[in-house]
């Protein structure tokens, strides 16, 4: 997943545009590949993931456009979601024919990660689904709705935990009105829900 940005003093420096497009035309064709061993009822996730290579890849050609765009902020959190929507995809199918698109991908961070880049989105996950804000902060029943959840959100709490497979009782946080705002950098990015009678959902 990708990191926060990397300070000056450790070494930032400017993007290898050609690098980081080869990286994601990579991506695209290996993901092209791989659809013809995956069920159609991943149809969905896979055009999810096509669109957000896309949003990413013109992102990268805005900014070699204009040098001063800060089109570039979307990446880390977009790049985030695409790695987590295809590790769960390799759970769902059970085989492993996205590795090559995973390998793509991080090539595409390693390239990106040591940049300056200003964010301008950021990445949650709720009960293991993942998604991206334009804010940092959020308010509870946002991710709520994000998670695995039946009914009102007002009837679940939100936990932020420390790690994806972590469980309530690691909680870092807790949200449990939905007009409570969790700030995805400082407590985020992973949360989980849990009905207000107890249980995790």
């Amino acid at each position: 997943m990708s990191r926060e940005n990397t300070p000056a003093d450790q070494g930032e420096q400017s993007v290898n545009y050609a690098v980081v497009e080869s990286a994601i035309q990579d991506a695209q064709d290996h993901l092209a590949d791989a659809e013809e061993g995956i069920d159609n009822a991943f149809n969905d996730d896979l055009a999810d993931i096509r669109r957000r290579l896309k949003q990413i890849e013109n992102a990268v050609d805005e900014s070699q456009d204009d040098e001063e765009s800060q089109a570039l902020g979307i990446v880390p959190a977009q790049l985030d979601y695409i790695q987590r929507a295809v590790e769960i995809l390799q759970e769902q199918t059970g085989h492993d024919v996205l590795d090559d698109v995973e390998r793509s991908l991080e090539a595409v961070e390693e390239h990106t990660e040591r940049s300056t880049i200003e964010k301008t989105r950021w990445f949650a996950e709720v009960d293991g689904s993942p998604e991206v804000f334009s804010e940092k902060e959020v308010q509870a029943h946002r991710l709520k709705k994000v998670g695995d959840i039946s009914g009102q959100s007002e009837n679940y709490t939100l936990y932020a935990v420390p790690t994806p497979t972590a469980s309530p009782e690691d909680k870092i946080a807790e949200f449990p009105a939905d007009d409570n705002r969790a700030d995805l950098v400082d407590v985020g990015p992973y949360f989980l829900t849990e009905k207000a009678e107890g249980g995790v959902v």
